[in-house]
Parts: structure tokens; C-alpha cells; sequence
């Protein structure tokens, strides 16, 4: 190790600043292509294998960091602590180098959360092969080597910016009175060191557990229960934590931050058996409080202590890096609110392109008994809740009534049926064709939704916009979304506001496309199953152009013919064939 350490002082230290902002772009880049770029193996992969280490802290949801494209295609949810932590790398790089390597602290507590996460991988993989042997998979043997050059990289790092230190420790620590020439730590750094290295322990080893036999970790839930055996899980790797760092490096990840020190009472440098004793004695019960006194137990029983290097003088420039990492993700949260917006608007107005030819269609077209379905201004994806029946149309004159649906009525032959059975007790206007034309929106805002088209329904209540113009005596089928469900294939969704159906055939029209869904499948509002997957054999978005025949359930002779067509990737269209 002296002939590496030898080496690594010749050949590496001096650029270490270089390199690791090298890692950290790595690490921040590879995790941001599978956050915003669309499904991909080999982001996927590249994201792992710059990933330097997995603070899966029990799969907390509320560490998950979303993202998404502008295309609206799928991607994967990211780790957000590993990527906050990838995020204060680079910080910690870009700061070794502008101090010209004085500023080093931050850039430790990096290396040392790293050189454990290494050996964690390390540990994973060797006893993986006991269950599957995977050494000889490329994939593999390239993980196992990126593992052990970042445990090699680290190792040096933590060894040579602390080799001042070390020699003096080695060689003249001790002064007239016996006395080390350090101050002890104060408690406030005491209280990080237990705040930062449990949330550290506790992320860095949780996906550790996964190499205990499954007996063994069944036997531990029957035994203990869920809350207790993960306690008891977590003492272990405390004690294998704090044992590990304390006795190569002398300190953990948090004192490096702090710029603190484990050493002995009676001697300058501490012994493994004394730090064996330290990390034991941290589980005694209720050992976090006798620091409220002097000297804490795991201290005094093992006669050692930690000393501050810098006489306990505290670093608010470092307290600065979580109003960084918060405006970190609050930026993060920024971008994807409004990358969802610009999903939804482009979404909107493709099919609002459909909706309002087939609305001029059906309003030049108008005849009793059609029925005007209208939706809120305030929201795209409320149903339809409001509608105008017509009654009578004579040139541009129409007359309505007025017909506000209820929960129980699903369909238009509902809505038609709820007039029927009592006229007398809707409202009836009689209108221009101009006034309904009013009611035809043919934008949708990035932020503000539908804006100030549609008309007043009623008085006190939001503008409606026109939906579609149908028939309740024929099927109804409207697009309503459509979803990834992998790097090529898109599902389909439909609904169906008219008389009951079923879709008995899908054919491909124009574009390199296979088209499936279950046949024969039944359509209407009751039911949310219905949906076609449609295959890309070339890329995704690529225009393509479906023919899907419906029969009537009442009368199967009765067929209905729709084209669904998608002109790129937001641009989609449903047509009724006449």
C-alpha cells in the first residue's frame, strides 16, 4: 500500500481537483439523462455506472426526484439524494480548486462517502456470486473495476490530504504536559457528527441487507417484527461503520466536514481495539445524552475523544450548501412544473385541432335532437357537464334547452332520456348559430388554461367551452389520452358518451405501425379498459393513421367507421367516416 500511496502522491494528487469535477459532471449528467431524455438502456447503464454511491435510505418516496421530457415520453424517477449528491461534488470540487487545494474538507467528506460505498458494492457483488455467478457478464466485470478504482481513487485522496497530520501524529504530537495541542470538539460538532453519519450509515448500508440470506431475514421479522429486527439490522452496520472509518482514517465523513479528529486519551494515535470499544459503546442505551454532561460514555469507557483541528471554530460557509441544494430541487421542481404545462398545452391543442373541425362540422350540420356537450374553461381534464339539446333549428336561429347532468347520467342517451322525461322542467333559449359559435375554444395557454373563451352557462359560474356536437342515437367515441408505455410502444385511450358498442377491428392506414388491442372490446363510459397499443417500428411520434370499425350492440349489423391519425407527436385526430 506504501508503494500505491507513493504513486498515487508522484502521479495523481496534484490533478485530483480536475479529476474529481470530471466524476461530478459525470455523475450530474449521466443522472440527469435518465431524469430528462426518454427511456434509454444505455443512459440507464451509463447513470449507474456514474452513480458513486446509493443512498437508498429505505426507499422513501420522499427522496424520489420526477422529471420528464418535452415530448411527454416516459422516463425514469431519480434517486434525489444521490443526485444532491453528485450536485454538492461538483460544488466541492469547483471549491479544492479556487482555494488551490486549501479548501479541502468538503472534497474529503466526498472521498470518504464514496470509499464506503465502493467497498459496499464490492461486498454486494462478491456475495451475489454464491447465488448467480455473474463474473464473467461484461457488464459486470466493467462495475466490479470502476468499484475498485474508486475505492483506490478515494483511498488516496483521504490518505494524502491528511498526511501532514498523520506524520505529526506519528511523530511529535505530544507536548511538555502530555497535553494534545487541539481542543475537544465542542458538542455542536459532536451533534453534527451524530445527525450526518446516521443518515449516512443508514443510507449507505440499507442496500446491504439485501445480501442476507431471505431465511435469515424472515427468521429476524417472525423473531423481532418489521420495527425491531430493521433496528436491530442498523446496530450492526453502525458499529461495522463507525469501526471501518475510525480505524483507518480516524474519522468519519462528518468529521472530516468538521475538521475533527478521533484520538486517544493516553495516546496520541488510537488503537483498533480502542475504537472496537468506542463504536460498542455507542449502543449502550441512552448514550446520545450523557453528552449533556462532560464527557460521553463511549468517550470515557474507551479513552478516547475527538478534537477539533481548526479550535472548534465553526464553518457557516458550509451550512451554505443546503439553501444550495434546496434551491436545487426548487429549481428542479420549477422546470418540471412547467414542462408539464408545456406537455399539457401542446397536448391540449393537438387535439383541440380535432375537436374544433369536428364542432364545425357538426354546428354547420346542426339538426334536432344533436346534442352539444360542454366542458369547463377551468380544467382539461374535467368531464363534460353541461348541455344543450337542440330542439329545433331554422337557418341561423336555434333554439336549446338548457341540461345540467347529474352523477347518474353517463351517457347522452342518458341526458336524452333526462329530458324527455320531463321538457317542461329546462330551461329554453333560443340563440344564433353565432352565440354557440362563441363557445368554440381553439387554444389552450401554456399557464392559463383555456383563458377567456367559452361562454357563461350560468351567471356565477365559469365560462363553458363546446366539447363536441353529437347524436345520442349513435356511438360517441372521443379520444381521451394517450400514454408511453415503453422506448416504442404508446397505449391509447378512449371513451364513449353514445349508445353501448364494441370495437371488432383495428387496421393500419399510413405509417410503419402494428396496431393491437383486445378484440372484440367493449367501449362506454362504465368502463376505462378500452385501448389500443400501437407498435413504432421506426421512432416514436413517426405519423401514422388507424381504421377502427364499431358495431352497434343493439343492432351488430350496424357498423361505424372512425379514423384515429397521429401527425407527430402531440398533432392527433379521431374522424368519423361517413
Amino acid at each position: 500500500m506504501k508503494t500505491f500511496l507513493q504513486f498515487f502522491e508522484n502521479k495523481v494528487i496534484s490533478k485530483i481537483g480536475n479529476i474529481s469535477l470530471a466524476l461530478a459532471l459525470l455523475g450530474l449528467i449521466s443522472s440527469f439523462l435518465t431524469i430528462y431524455t426518454e427511456y434509454s438502456k444505455t443512459a440507464l447503464w451509463l447513470s449507474h455506472f456514474f452513480s458513486f454511491v446509493d443512498l437508498n435510505l429505505m426507499r422513501i418516496d420522499i427522496f424520489d426526484i420526477r422529471g420528464g421530457t418535452f415530448t411527454g415520453g416516459d422516463t425514469f424517477g431519480g434517486n434525489g439524494l444521490n443526485l444532491a449528491f453528485n450536485f454538492v461534488f461538483l460544488l466541492a470540487s469547483i471549491i479544492y480548486i479556487y482555494s488551490k487545494k486549501k479548501e479541502k474538507h468538503l472534497l474529503q467528506f466526498i472521498y470518504a462517502v464514496i470509499h464506503f460505498s465502493a467497498w459496499v458494492s464490492i461486498v454486494i457483488f462478491v456475495f451475489s456470486q454464491f447465488r448467480r455467478f455473474t463474473l464473467l457478464e461484461p457488464l459486470a466485470v466493467l462495475f466490479v473495476l470502476r468499484d475498485i478504482i474508486i475505492l483506490l481513487l478515494s483511498y488516496g485522496v483521504l490518505k494524502l490530504t491528511d498526511k501532514k497530520l498523520s506524520d505529526s501524529l506519528q511523530e511529535n504530537v505530544l507536548e511538555g504536559e502530555g497535553k494534545l495541542p487541539y481542543v475537544n470538539a465542542s458538542k455542536y460538532k459532536r451533534f453534527l457528527h451524530l445527525i450526518i453519519d446516521s443518515f449516512l450509515l443508514m443510507g449507505l448500508t440499507f442496500n446491504a441487507f439485501r445480501i442476507l440470506p431471505r431465511d435469515f431475514l424472515n427468521g429476524m421479522l417472525s423473531l423481532f417484527g418489521d420495527r425491531y429486527a430493521l433496528t436491530i439490522l442498523f446496530i450492526f452496520s453502525a458499529i461495522a461503520y463507525y469501526v471501518f472509518f475510525e480505524t483507518i482514517f480516524k474519522r468519519t465523513p462528518a468529521k472530516y466536514l468538521t475538521q475533527t479528529f478521533v484520538t486517544g486519551t493516553e495516546k496520541a494515535v488510537v488503537t483498533s481495539d480502542l475504537i472496537l470499544g468506542r463504536s460498542l459503546s455507542r449502543k449502550i442505551p441512552f448514550n446520545t445524552f450523557s453528552f449533556l454532561g462532560t464527557t460521553g460514555w463511549h468517550d470515557s469507557i474507551s479513552n478516547t475523544k475527538v478534537v477539533s483541528l481548526n479550535r472548534n471554530k465553526r464553518d457557516y460557509k458550509y451550512l451554505l450548501l443546503f439553501p444550495a441544494i434546496a434551491l436545487f430541487f426548487f429549481l428542479n421542481y420549477q422546470f418540471n412544473e412547467f414542462r408539464q404545462d408545456y406537455v399539457i398545452a401542446k397536448t391540449q391543442n393537438g387535439i383541440l385541432n380535432a375537436e374544433v373541425k369536428a364542432i364545425e362540422y357538426g354546428l354547420k350540420n346542426l339538426k334536432s335532437t344533436d346534442i352539444i356537450s360542454l366542458k369547463r374553461t377551468g380544467g382539461a381534464y374535467y368531464d363534460a357537464s353541461h348541455f344543450l339539446k337542440v330542439l329545433k333549428v331554422e337557418g341561423e336561429t336555434v333554439t336549446l334547452a338548457k341540461i345540467e347532468k347529474t352523477y347518474k347520467q353517463k351517457t347522452l342517451e342518458d341526458i336524452d332520456f333526462l329530458y324527455e322525461s320531463n321538457p317542461e322542467g329546462f330551461e329554453t333559449i333560443e340563440v344564433d348559430k353565432e352565440y354557440i359559435r362563441q363557445g368554440i375554444c381553439t387554444e389552450y395557454g401554456l399557464f392559463g388554461g383555456f383563458g377567456d373563451c367559452g361562454f357563461k352557462y350560468f351567471e356565477d359560474e365559469e365560462n363553458m367551452r363546446i366539447y363536441s356536437i353529437d347524436n345520442s342515437f349513435e356511438p360517441v367515441i372521443h379520444f381521451d389520452y394517450r400514454y408511453q408505455n415503453s422506448a416504442d410502444r404508446i397505449t391509447i385511450e378512449f371513451e364513449s358518451h353514445g349508445v353501448a358498442c364494441q370495437l371488432t377491428k383495428i387496421e393500419v392506414l399510413e405509417g410503419d405501425v402494428e396496431a393491437s388491442g383486445r378484440l372484440p372490446q367493449k367501449i362506454t363510459t362504465f368502463s376505462d379498459d378500452f385501448e389500443i397499443t400501437v407498435k413504432f417500428n421506426e421512432e416514436v411520434g413517426d405519423p401514422f393513421k388507424l381504421k377502427l370499425v364499431f358495431e352497434s350492440e343493439i343492432d351488430p349489423s350496424l357498423k361505424y367507421n372512425y379514423t384515429f391519425e397521429s401527425d407527430g407527436i402531440f398533432v392527433l385526430d379521431l374522424v368519423k367516416v361517413q
